[in-house]
């Protein structure tokens, strides 16, 4: 993801029962391949539900039983924690009454975070929690809204749901909320994860055979699910033009009314280049119209071609005319992280062998070179083995590039889980965790060698659902 961007990921949902997420994981082997669901094409439910960018975090807070996954042994504090009032120890296993509680603590949250929002800031982008008022950072496009019906759907919330689905389609000010034909510059990464992707999310999940019952819990009156469908090819059609230049590498940004910006930046980074496959994909299955999902996959596979040959990494940020790398930094943080999230999930939703091709030579690429360089005894609190996890380096070299390793890398241990690298998707979690545990939360960077300190200046913590997606994994 851009480094400026807090992800929910989209782009990082897991399909449910019977998808082909759950079919390939269950023929992983430690080590290997990740299995094939048996050659065939999954549903156009299942590639939009792992597209959406939305459904992560609370879908993450639902299943974990407050962050951590069933069955786990391993405390991360050895403390109680207070869940609706009533205490329960972290060490030990999760308790079906302590997954039930944070299940409902989940459902509470969002539901007071959706109704703040329809009341004090919609049909803005963004709710501003001091002030509980309204603010727009990609167009007044009523993102947030967007962004969370998939959620309300998961969590089962027909009234929410219902009262969302209204809100998006309804008119404010003489202007219907989801017209995107609005003179805005908007970030293609952000508008493709969370806005196409939420919309194509919970138009396949109404319109899924067999869910008349979904449709029926519905409030009457509820607008029909044609109308996010719409919405979703009128969006689609005003990112296409980010794609047209000369390596097929998306813009960053355009404008939703006029197209690209002459005057805009013609640089991008790998994540926004190499992250559009799942949504893209899923709007020319709902389509029909393959211009969407070849547009996406020529951007993943020229930002793969551009790999160092030396260590086979890509760097951070290239050029959009001639793929020239402006930042050679390589790792799984901020500017590449989904890059590689897509390579082995896009195989996964499609079972085309060039993007496990792609995925298996970026990981080994990974492994190799990004690891955190070993102190001797007696330096970085006596920690003489680092940290296992990736860590920023030259993509021609391998030197270490930062001090620092971001915290959207905690992602990492999820994405190798699923692809059935359990040993080491279970040592980089555990030094997450170790984290977590030293600071109470993700500091937003750490430091690189030990895990051990903070970094001075990124003082925030955002809420980022990575740990918890990976801890689910």
């Amino acid at each position: 993801m851009p480094p400026s961007t807090t992800r929910a990921s989209p782009a990082k949902d897991r399909a449910g029962p019977g998808s082909a997420y759950q079919t390939a994981a269950s023929a992983q082997k430690d080590g290997g391949r990740p299995g094939k669901a048996s050659g065939r094409r999954i549903s156009l439910f299942s590639l939009a539900l792992a597209a959406s960018a939305t459904a992560t975090l609370l879908l993450a807070a639902w299943c974990l039983g407050g962050g951590r996954g069933g069955g786990h042994t391993a405390p991360l504090l050895p403390t109680f924690r207070s869940i609706n009032g009533t205490l329960h120890p972290r060490a030990g296993p999760v308790s079906p009454a302590e997954v039930a509680a944070s299940a409902a603590e989940a459902a509470a949250m969002f539901g007071t975070a959706f109704d703040a929002y329809l009341t004090h800031a919609f049909p803005h982008d963004d709710l501003k929690p001091l002030s509980c008022s309204g603010g727009d950072s990609q167009g007044g496009v009523a993102l947030t809204l967007i962004d969370s019906l998939s959620t309300a759907l998961l969590l089962g919330d027909a009234p929410r749901l219902g009262a969302g689905l209204a809100a998006a389609a309804s008119t404010v000010g003489g202007r219907r909320v989801l017209d995107f034909d609005v003179p805005a510059r908007v970030h293609v990464f952000e508008l493709t994860i969370r806005a196409l992707g939420g919309l194509l999310s919970v138009h396949a999940a109404l319109t899924r055979p067999g869910n008349g019952a979904l449709l029926a819990s519905l409030p009457p009156g509820t607008p029909p699910p044609a109308v996010l469908l719409a919405a979703a090819v009128d969006l689609g059609r005003r990112l296409l033009p980010a794609y047209d230049t000369p390596t097929g590498l998306p813009l960053s940004w355009v404008n939703l009314r006029s197209g690209p910006i002459p005057e805009g930046t013609r640089l991008t980074c790998a994540a926004c280049a190499g992250t559009a496959f799942m949504e893209m994909a899923a709007l020319t299955a709902a389509t029909g119209d393959g211009r969407f999902a070849a547009a996406a996959r020529r951007a993943a596979f020229a930002l793969a071609a551009r790999a160092d040959p030396a260590t086979g990494l890509v760097g951070n940020t290239l050029s959009v005319d001639t793929g020239a790398w402006a930042r050679t930094d390589a790792g799984v943080g901020a500017g590449i992280d989904s890059y590689y999230e897509y390579l082995l999930k896009s195989y996964l939703l499609t079972g085309d062998e060039a993007w496990l091709g792609a995925w298996a030579a970026a990981h080994a690429a990974l492994m190799r070179w990004c690891n955190a360089p070993t102190l001797p005894p007696g330096r970085g609190g006596d920690r003489s083995v680092p940290p296992p996890w990736r860590v920023d380096v030259d993509m021609g070299t391998g030197a270490l590039a930062k001090p620092w390793v971001s915290s959207l890398a905690a992602f990492f241990p999820g994405l190798q889980a699923l692809a059935g690298q359990t040993r080491a998707a279970a040592a980089g979690h555990a030094a997450w965790a170790a984290t977590w545990a030293r600071f109470s939360g993700l500091p937003e960077a750490v430091d690189a060698l030990t895990g051990t300190v903070r970094h001075p200046t990124m003082g925030g913590y955002p809420l980022r659902p990575e740990l918890a997606e990976s801890t689910y994994a």
